[in-house]
């Protein structure tokens, strides 16, 4: 099958540079998106730690409740809410990773798209992915700042109270 042309004289090249920065930024587009999963997986170890902090002061506390008086336990209840905080941080997330490659391929192969049209519906996709992919990690990170906010509130009020 011949190419279409122009003007009937001489086929139409594939624009290479146009693919080839379409290709590139498929690249960043995968870059971005192994960041964010990266990211993700960063803010479980710091939800990781922040739960073994709480369980460790909860320790210490119980090892030290003769020291601390009638308000020694004043600090388990903050504590137990920023390990659960902490919990949750961790609980499954679904990230989206992207299209299917062998979707894409078929689609070739069958004749549905062309290689150019599928590496563009690639780049699109790819972009989606991270967009979609922004919300569930605003969520970790808010919920791993709100369980160290209530920490840190807990480790305040118990220090006046015992203080005072």
């Amino acid at each position: 099958m011949a190419q279409p042309t122009a003007d009937d004289s001489a086929p139409i090249a594939p624009d290479h540079g146009r693919i080839a920065a379409v290709e590139s930024l498929i690249g960043l587009a995968h870059s971005q998106i192994a960041a964010g999963l990266s990211r993700g997986a960063n803010i479980d170890t710091q939800a990781l730690g922040l739960i073994g902090l709480n369980a460790g002061l909860i320790a210490v506390v119980i090892a030290a409740q003769g020291g601390l008086g009638a308000h020694g336990w004043v600090a388990i209840p903050g504590l137990a809410v920023s390990i659960v905080l902490g919990g949750s941080v961790l609980a499954v997330t679904r990230f989206d990773l992207g299209p299917k490659p062998e979707l894409l391929y078929e689609q070739i192969e069958t004749g549905l798209m062309s290689g150019e049209e599928t590496i563009a519906k690639l780049l699109i996709n790819l972009v989606e992915t991270d967009k979609t992919n922004q919300g569930p990690l605003r969520s970790k990170v808010k919920r791993l700042l709100i369980a160290l906010g209530v920490l840190t509130l807990t480790i305040l009020y118990t220090t006046l109270l015992v203080v005072l």
